[in-house]
């Protein structure tokens, strides 16, 4: 009974064509409409707010879009996806400052996802090892924070769902 709108893969694995290439051939048969575009674009490469290293494991990711888009679901847009994935860069790092820029970076045209882990760092969340958890609530404040204003200015982005972004593509390509 639940409508999946998308699939998405633990640390973004299915940008490996070996596991990406059958996953989308699954969303086929299954009629699941999208999957996350896990690359980051150029533009928010390009901000300062990840360091070195995190900047480098990026681009050596990023050699496998050309792979990831020429796939045939995604090529054909039977699968739907976004033009990238926003905040991967700054992951552990999303603070307001980094969030703003993010936000005032964002081409007037396309989709991109923004990945986020927002949370309360509370009892249940301290069971479990994760690097993020102390940053969970900092990530909270900014998004509740910077988005409400960025979606008060005129011209702002939208905020859509998956399903909407399949509807969307599909009504594009036809």
């Amino acid at each position: 009974g639940i409508a999946i709108t998308h699939v998405d893969t633990h640390k973004h694995t299915h940008l490996f064509p070996r596991v990406g290439r059958p996953l989308l051939n699954v969303l086929e048969r299954a009629g699941i409409p999208a999957i996350r575009n896990p690359f980051e674009p150029e533009f928010s490469q390009r901000l300062a707010h990840a360091g070195l290293k995190r900047r480098l494991q990026i681009r050596i990711l990023n050699q496998f879009r050309a792979a990831f888009e020429r796939h045939t679901p995604i090529h054909s847009r039977n699968i739907a996806t976004t033009q990238g994935t926003l905040g991967v860069s700054a992951t552990g790092n999303l603070n307001r400052a980094t969030l703003t820029e993010i936000m005032n970076t964002i081409p007037p045209e396309g989709s991109f996802e923004l990945v986020c882990h927002p949370g309360y760092n509370d009892a249940d969340l301290a069971r479990v090892a994760t690097r993020l958890r102390n940053h969970r609530e900092i990530e909270m404040e900014a998004l509740l924070t910077v988005i409400p204003a960025v979606l008060a200015k005129p011209n702002s982005p939208q905020l859509i769902h998956y399903g909407k972004l399949a509807a969307t593509d599909r009504t594009l390509s036809s």
